[in-house]
């Protein structure tokens, strides 16, 4: 987020951008992507400012829009030096007259933990449009989903398994490697699958769908997890979008309130912003699911869900008027670090099952490499290891287990670092343990450790 003011700053709140959008009075021009953690950022800036705003979404990861992926790379540098010109030095460039939201529509492609380039079409659109969005309305029935569809029986009984969540990708996908999500076929098995009829016509979804949904829970804590999945003639299930709705804040996250055993009540859960082409002979699916680890923490006790009723209203767009090939310049960027690589970075996932310990396990092993800068001799190496593990459908086995080094050379200096961190749960509490140590040379010059117990308070 560009504030082209004096004093350039960000807004933060709860690891978000701040929504107190009256406080924000400079020129903002808004940038993110579809595969990046603040994914839901821009299109909120643009419809609530009354500064001057303007958003630009691309397909990418949680890296600048001229070296992100999935490409099509942009001309990033280009776009923040003309929108500076025009509100610092007052430049008549004609930033002004841009239009609102300046979003790259995906195409539907087989899904893969890496894509290098994605296929689809840039679109502008205004303010106004955005506000006022087509919407469809799409009823969930018995495993079906359409616009005519609703629930012939009293209650559908959620399928209840804590294995769900395998196939997500990274929450900040950065180019390290396989990291967006994969194949859904495998979670969406686990999970209450309501599937719609192949499509006649193309269907451009734009927007942030929403879930209107009846449910009831017998445990005080419960949550559900919610995916919008593109169903390819080929067989395979990509993600659209998902969203996640801790229950017992569905009526205030501010003051939560601890589910009554068999009450219905009535809760909206909003997907993530998208901007997706669904074509000809493609369905969509919504899944839905009471657990997705490892992407957010299980409830603590296994929990039977029941649905009852419930509406997806899918925002769209149905014109091509708004389309552009050429929107942005090609990417520049300065010259590279002269640098030599002693080792090359590499990045790997793998979920296995371990017969001794009977535990699942997601490994995720990212290696940054080792390089040594030509300029001044510094050579850097470092790497990390995360395992995440479960037990059978236990919620309270769930553990994180994460190792961290960094090693720092030139001439006959040389120092290295450890961290560890590893995080375990009961039913009231989690256990935060983690350490981090110092050397130089051979000799430990600093160690400190923690051990904090952080009470599950609705969670």
């Amino acid at each position: 987020i560009w504030l082209s003011q004096q004093k350039r700053s960000r807004y933060w709140r709860h690891g978000s951008v701040c929504e107190d959008y009256e406080s924000i009075k400079a020129a903002v021009l808004a940038v993110g992507g579809f595969h990046d953690g603040y994914r839901n950022t821009v299109l909120k800036l643009v419809l609530n400012l009354s500064s001057p705003v303007k958003g630009i979404m691309g397909p990418w990861n949680h890296r600048y829009p001229h070296l992100a992926e999935p490409e099509p790379r942009i001309g990033f540098l280009q776009e923040a030096l003309r929108w500076w010109d025009r509100w610092l030095k007052d430049i008549n460039n004609g930033c002004d007259t841009d239009d609102d939201y300046k979003v790259f529509v995906m195409d539907s492609i087989k899904p893969a933990r890496r894509l290098e380039k994605r296929p689809g079409k840039w679109r502008n659109f205004s303010k106004h449009q955005l506000n006022s969005p087509n919407i469809k309305k799409l009823g969930l029935g018995f495993g079906t989903l359409g616009e005519s569809e609703s629930l012939s029986v009293a209650c559908i009984e959620l399928k209840n398994s804590s294995n769900v969540g395998s196939q997500a990708g990274e929450f900040f996908p950065y180019n390290f490697g396989p990291e967006l999500p994969a194949d859904q076929r495998s979670d969406d098995e686990k999970s209450t699958c309501f599937d719609g009829e192949f499509s006649t016509e193309d269907v451009c979804i734009v927007g942030s769908p929403t879930l209107e949904i009846s449910v009831s829970s017998d445990k005080p804590l419960a949550q559900l997890a919610v995916r919008l999945c593109d169903v390819r003639p080929d067989g395979t299930s990509a993600l659209i979008t998902h969203g996640f709705q801790n229950l017992t804040m569905a009526r205030s996250f501010e003051e939560p309130d601890k589910l009554a055993a068999g009450k219905k009540i009535d809760v909206e859960i909003q997907l993530d912003q998208t901007a997706y082409h669904l074509p000809i002979g493609h369905k969509l699916r919504l899944a839905i699911s009471n657990s997705y680890w490892p992407f957010i923490w299980p409830s603590p006790e296994i929990t039977k869900i029941n649905i009852y009723r419930g509406i997806l209203n899918l925002p769209f767009v149905n014109d091509n008027n708004k389309i552009d090939a050429n929107i942005f310049d090609s990417p520049v960027s300065g010259d590279p670090l002269k640098c030599k690589v002693k080792r090359s970075p590499s990045s790997t996932r793998e979920s296995f099952f371990d017969e001794n310990s009977g535990q699942r396990i997601l490994e995720v092993k990212h290696d940054s490499g080792c390089t040594v800068d030509l300029e001044h001799g510094l050579e850097t190496d470092s790497g990390v290891v995360e395992r995440w593990t479960s037990i059978g459908n236990d919620p309270l086995s769930a553990q994180i287990d994460i190792k961290w080094y960094q090693i720092l050379k030139r001439d006959n200096w040389h120092v290295h670092t450890e961290s560890k961190f590893n995080v375990t749960c009961d039913g009231d509490f989690f256990y935060l343990k983690g350490a981090v140590i110092a050397w130089e040379d051979s000799k430990k010059v600093f160690s400190r450790t923690f051990n904090e117990n952080i009470s599950r308070e609705f969670v």
